[in-house]
C-alpha cells in the first residue's frame, strides 16, 4: 500500500454527523465510499468485460481495519487477471456438474450438448466482490441462467486460497 494511502486513512476522521459521508481516493479503485449500515466501503473495478461492485468490510469506527481491507483488496485487484482466471477454473471445477443437472430438468434444453468446464466458466462473470481486514474473500457471478437465475459464489482467503464454490438466492 502506498504511503498516499496509510496518510489517507490515519488522516480520515470519523464524523460526528451520522448523514456525514466518508469516501476515500485510491488510484487502483478511484472512489470509495463508506456505507456506515453495512460497515463496510464501497466502489467500482472496470474491466474489459464491465464493472466489479466492491465491498471492503470494515469497522466504520477504527480506521485501523480500512488501511488491511485495502491492501487485502489490492492483493487481488493489482493482479485481477490471474485471480480472475484462477477464481474461474476453481468455480467451473466444482459447479459444472451440477449446471449440468440443471440443464437436464430443463425440457427448453432438451438435446443441447453439456457444458464443459471451458463453457462454465466462459458464461459466468464476476459482478460482486468483498473482503475483509483478516484475508477472507467472496466472488460472486452472474450465472448466465445456468442456475435459473441464482448467484454463483466463491469463498476462500488470502491465506488458503479457494474454500467453496456453491449456488445461493
Amino acid at each position: 500500500m502506498s504511503d498516499h494511502n496509510k496518510e489517507t486513512f490515519q488522516q480520515a476522521e470519523i464524523p460526528q454527523k451520522e448523514d456525514q459521508e466518508i469516501s476515500i481516493e485510491d488510484e487502483l479503485f478511484g472512489k470509495l465510499i463508506l456505507n456506515k449500515n453495512f460497515q463496510h466501503f464501497e466502489g467500482k473495478f472496470k474491466t474489459d468485460d464491465g464493472e466489479i461492485n466492491l465491498y471492503l468490510d470494515v469497522d466504520p469506527n477504527a480506521p485501523e481495519t480500512w488501511t488491511k481491507t485495502l491492501a487485502a483488496y489490492k492483493k487481488v485487484f493489482s493482479e485481477y487477471d490471474k485471480w480472475d482466471k484462477a477464481m474461474l477454473a476453481f468455480v467451473a471445477k466444482e459447479l459444472t456438474g451440477y449446471a449440468n443437472d440443471w440443464k437436464d430438468d430443463d425440457e427448453e434444453q432438451d438435446g443441447t450438448p453439456p457444458i464443459t468446464e471451458k463453457d462454465f466458466a466462459q458464461r459466468i462473470n464476476l459482478c460482486e466482490f468483498s473482503i475483509n481486514s483478516k484475508g477472507n474473500f467472496s466472488g460472486f457471478y452472474d450465472d448466465d441462467d445456468m442456475f435459473w437465475g441464482h448467484t454463483v459464489l466463491v469463498e476462500g482467503s488470502l491465506a488458503n486460497g479457494f474454500d467453496r464454490a456453491y449456488i445461493a438466492g
